[in-house]
């Protein structure tokens, strides 16, 4: 039983069959009004209260053999691309992540085959705030699900934190290095589906987040498991790349989600040096079913710059193919790679990390959900989305 508070009394207290309303200890005798002439369990007649009605209120208390409906999953949650804090266990446990200056974004660095050159960088959490008050990344959401816990909603939630420097495929068949010692995200689905109200999990994901859970659904289906979730859903997944992964690469322009709060502690020399050995940034640039969907081109020549590059020569216009972008961002043009201080000019990028990341993305363009899971999408909230780049 439960006592209402400023509710419309309009308001309707029961599911229908054969779930029904609730249990009212003040209304499940007859002398209360509860009568079961047809003995499937529910009162005859409604309850109604200051707060409103319960057209089927249940004649018995929920017990073992009588349980109240078990209503959500536990849930996992997927944080985005460079939303895991990350610290080196070979510098006295100093944080790199978020960083405090550009030394700290350098020892972050991969070698070219996209190891790390630090190997005891581990993770530590996802981003709650930014530098204390000057950004609220995941603080209100996880203050939400703490909530929903607390309330008795769901019985757990755990926020599935990784090293986003590595490939997708990685982090889901290696585990993942914190600062507590290694999981297996598998494991942790197979542990919190165990003591979830329904027998399984919900998975929530946050941008790259989402890339990563169709590789760790896809491990699930391997190994049998995948009926051990229930749903997916994804918040502001790149599905299918963002122009924006390729203006970070080339100049590094605005790294991530995180936008000017890292700019205050990395410059764009740094910025761009620290996703050029990074094939996860790389899954980031626009797939091959992009540029089956979108219109506009990903990036756009300027006449103005016909004395200075041959770009418009090679790509006429613009780059709007999949093969364009790769001959471009590989120097096809003839280009060195330049300076580390010049981020004006655009980058080379890898040709190893490129292949990999085609492979991953064909993968994903082509993924598809097993039967028994829903897929939720949500795009976006009304931010602004980088359309391409215009070289003048």
């Amino acid at each position: 039983q439960f006592s209402p508070l400023n509710c419309d009394p309009s308001n309707i207290f029961n599911l229908p069959l054969p779930d029904g309303g609730n249990y009212w200890s003040d209304f499940d005798t007859p002398a209360e009004g509860c009568t079961d002439a047809d003995s499937n369990g529910f009162c005859d007649a409604p309850k109604v209260f200051a707060g409103g009605t319960d057209n089927l209120p249940s004649k018995n208390p929920f017990t073992e053999d009588n349980p109240l409906e078990e209503c959500c999953s536990s849930v996992v949650f997927l944080p985005g691309h460079q939303s895991t804090r990350l610290f080196s266990t070979s510098d006295s446990g100093d944080r790199l992540w978020e960083p405090n200056t550009n030394n700290d974004v350098e020892a972050l660095y991969l070698n070219e085959s996209g190891e790390s050159i630090d190997p005891s960088i581990k993770t530590d959490g996802i981003l709650d705030e930014v530098f204390g008050s000057l950004g609220n990344i995941y603080l209100g959401f996880i203050n939400f699900m703490d909530d929903l816990v607390a309330d008795g909603t769901i019985n757990e939630w755990k926020p599935l934190e990784y090293d986003w420097r590595k490939d997708l495929s990685d982090i889901v068949e290696s585990g993942v290095y914190t600062r507590d010692g290694h999981y297996d995200m598998v494991a942790e689905i197979e542990r919190l589906a165990s003591e979830s109200q329904t027998g399984k999990v919900t998975i929530i994901t946050h941008s790259n987040g989402g890339l990563l859970a169709k590789f760790l659904i896809d491990r699930l289906k391997r190994e049998g498991k995948e009926g051990l979730v229930d749903q997916l859903i994804m918040v502001a997944a790149p599905q299918i790349g963002t122009p924006k992964a390729v203006s970070a690469l080339l100049h590094g322009n605005k790294p991530g989600w995180m936008g000017l709060l890292t700019e205050r502690f990395m410059d764009r020399t740094h910025q761009r040096t620290l996703g050029e050995n990074m094939t996860s940034a790389y899954n980031l640039m626009p797939s091959g079913e992009y540029f089956d969907r979108v219109l506009d081109p990903v990036i756009e020549f300027d006449p103005s710059i016909d004395s200075l590059m041959n770009w418009r020569t090679l790509y006429s216009h613009s780059v709007d193919s999949l093969a364009e972008l790769r001959n471009f961002v590989l120097g096809g043009d003839g280009r060195i790679e330049p300076a580390d201080a010049d981020f004006m000019t655009p980058n080379v990028l890898k040709s190893a990390q490129l292949d990999q990341s085609a492979d991953n993305q064909a993968f994903l363009d082509s993924w598809t959900a097993p039967e028994n899971i829903k897929v939720t999408q949500i795009a976006g909230w009304g931010l602004d989305t980088l359309r391409g780049i215009r070289y003048v």
